[in-house]
């Protein structure tokens, strides 16, 4: 299955490498850029896995928000702040 993290600046710009298709999934019938995504082989068991974003610059102070998607649900969203 496909996993998707979005972090969102806190102007709310998804960090993300392109505004291509290639960096984009659908959700919902709505086009998601993307920061990071995975393949995972999840067999409805407990599993451990990291998605690392390389930054493409420095981190502004604020708050940012982080969503995790599979190709048919949201997973979660969490935010943390960076001074």
């Amino acid at each position: 299955m496909n996993v998707y993290m979005r972090i969102a600046d806190p102007d709310g710009n998804i960090l993300r490498l392109s505004d291509t298709m290639q960096h984009a999934f659908l959700h919902n019938e709505d086009t998601l850029q993307y920061s990071v995504s995975d393949v995972v082989n999840y067999q409805n068991q407990e599993l451990n896995t990291c998605l690392t974003w390389e930054r493409t610059d420095e981190f502004e102070p604020g708050v940012y928000s982080i969503s995790l998607f599979t190709d048919k649900h949201r997973l979660g969203e969490t935010a943390l702040e960076l001074r």
